[in-house]
């Protein structure tokens, strides 16, 4: 079952998000969240977290990736050149 609540978009377009929504995505002062804006004209909206954030950023990556030749392998194989380097770094500074 679906619940609808509605909510007023002030002059310097914010809104208040209901009582319902904020405890069931647990949200606290600070939170950020995160709105798509569908094909079909929906919006959804979900609280941002750092395991979303990342997912997205890496699908981000991998399709730009993809449009230059490069595959999902490649991209780790190169996160993990990359991480090796830095941690060399690290232990010698």
């Amino acid at each position: 079952m679906m619940n609808y609540m509605i909510s007023k978009i002030s002059s310097k377009f914010q809104v208040v998000i209901p009582r319902e929504v904020r405890k069931a995505l647990q949200l606290q002062e600070g939170d950020q969240l995160q709105w798509n804006v569908m094909k079909t004209g929906e919006v959804r909206v979900q609280k941002l977290e750092l395991h979303t954030a990342i997912v997205d950023f890496f699908q981000i990556m991998k399709e730009e990736a993809e449009k230059k030749g490069y595959t999902e392998e490649d991209l780790l194989e190169e996160l993990n050149r990359i991480r090796k380097e830095r941690d060399y770094v690290k232990t010698r500074e």
